[in-house]
Order: C-alpha cells, then structure tokens, then sequence
C-alpha cells in the first residue's frame, strides 16, 4: 500500500515539473520575440490616381529577438499599385542607433500569398546584451498608383517573421488616399460661320442725250436746223455743239432743200 502512494507522488511531482518547465519555456520565448506593431506612418498620404509618388512609411516594432537569429519584415502595399523598393532603414528607438539590415529590402510576394509582387521584405540579425530591441523600422519605395472613379482609402500592413517563433501578425499601420481625377475634357465645338457678301453688280448704261432738232423751211427755200440747248446744233451757221453733228445735219439739209427744189420745178 505504501508503495503504491510513493508511485502516484512521484509520478504527480514529475507532471507538476514539467509542467512548470512548459510555463517558463512559453514565456521565455513570448518575453524575447516579436510584438505589436504600431505609430505607424506614411509620407504623403494623399496621391492623385494615375500618378508616379515617393513615399516614405515607417511603423514600431517592439521586442525584437537580439538571438543573432533572422528577423523578416514585410511591408505591404495595395494590390492594384505598381510598387518598386529604393531602401529600408532599421534603428533602436532607446538610443537611435542602425541595426543593420541582414537581407536587403526587395518586392516580393509577401506573406499572404496571393501571387502579387506587392510587399517590401528586408531582414535583420540584432545581437549583443540584452533580451530584445525596440526598433522603428522605415522604407522607400516609389509607387505608380492606379486610377480611380471616386477617391480610395488604401491601407498598408506589415508583418514580423522573429527568429524567435512568436511572430507578428498581418497589421494596419497607415492608409494612403487615392484621389479621383476629373480628366473630363470640355469638347470645343468650333462654329465656323461663312458670310457670304452678296455681290451687287450695278450696270450702269449711259444714254447719250436725245437731241431734239427742229428743221424749219423759209419761204425761200432756205433751211435751218435748230437743236436743243444740251448740246444741239443750229445747223443755219454751223456753229455749237459737236462738228460731226453739225455736218451731217447740214447734209440732210442741203438734200432736204435740193427735193423741195425739185419739186417745184
């Protein structure tokens, strides 16, 4: 009988044990990695859509493992945004000091998984005293965002892969509006009007004057001829008006008088 209560002591001691060497180990490596990141921010944080912009986003990390292990950050952006990376900085946020970055920063698919080349990965590798570190962490990047019917708030996330195995998941830190652009052109109707001058062609016929001429006969068988004022010819002189005129008045005249003179013969 005593034998068997010595056997459930000890098999009861040995449960609490390591029971208790699972507490601290738990707590150990939460104590050392990883956790929440936040302050996060993004410079500018407005952009017209179908535009090229430099941005700058940064965000803390606390408690990142100083094991000598890799540490991977990811920094995503939206889906639909053309993303290229220019660098990635990490500093201790106690001193200010570099940590150096271990991998440098490039695009890549990033931890979701869904086939877009959307995310900024760098790594670091901190050591030295001290249990962990609390970093800021920055990159650069240029970013060709998409057009847009009405404007977007679109977010951007980051992640902690620790070498600790406590990792930080898929967070919000900052969100970058993307503002419609009225690329509506106003048509400019051009209204050509031709004015056609109407062309008035005046003839203008000029009439010589109508000479009026009186032929009398005297009882003698002389004959005078007598025009009007404008421009008319007293054939009796020849005198006045045109001498073409006159003569051919004084022609028919002489014939005039030569048959009078006939006839009366």
């Amino acid at each position: 009988m005593r034998e068997s209560y010595r056997t459930m002591f000890v098999v009861a001691m040995t449960m609490c044990v390591a029971f208790a060497g699972s507490a601290v180990a738990a707590n150990a490596v939460t104590e050392d990695a990883a956790e929440n990141v936040h302050d996060g921010t993004v410079s500018p944080d407005a952009v017209e859509g179908s535009t090229t912009v430099d941005h700058t986003a940064s965000f803390h990390v606390d408690d990142v493992s100083k094991d000598g292990g890799t540490d991977r950050f990811y920094v995503e952006f939206p889906n639909d945004a053309n993303l290229s990376v220019n660098g990635a900085t990490v500093t201790n946020r106690s001193d200010g000091s570099s940590v150096a970055i271990s991998s440098s920063a490039e695009v890549v698919d990033g931890p979701d998984e869904d086939g877009v080349m959307d995310t900024v990965a760098f790594a670091v590798s901190p050591s030295g005293s001290g249990k962990s570190v609390d970093v800021n962490a920055t990159v650069s990047v240029t970013v060709e965002w998409p057009a847009v019917d009405a404007d977007r708030s679109m977010a951007l996330h980051a992640a902690v892969e620790d070498s600790s195995l406590a990792n930080v998941e898929r967070t919000q830190f900052a969100s970058v509006t993307v503002e419609a652009v009225d690329d509506t052109t106003e048509a400019t109707t051009t209204e050509a009007t031709a004015t056609t001058a109407p062309t008035t062609t005046e003839a203008t016929a000029t009439t010589a004057p109508t000479t009026d001429g009186t032929m009398t006969t005297s009882a003698n068988g002389d004959v005078t001829m007598t025009t009007s004022a404008n421009g008319g010819v007293d054939a009796g002189d020849g005198s006045g008006g045109s001498p073409g005129f006159g003569l051919a008045v004084a022609t028919l005249a002489l014939a005039l008088a030569a048959g009078i003179a006939l006839r009366r013969t």
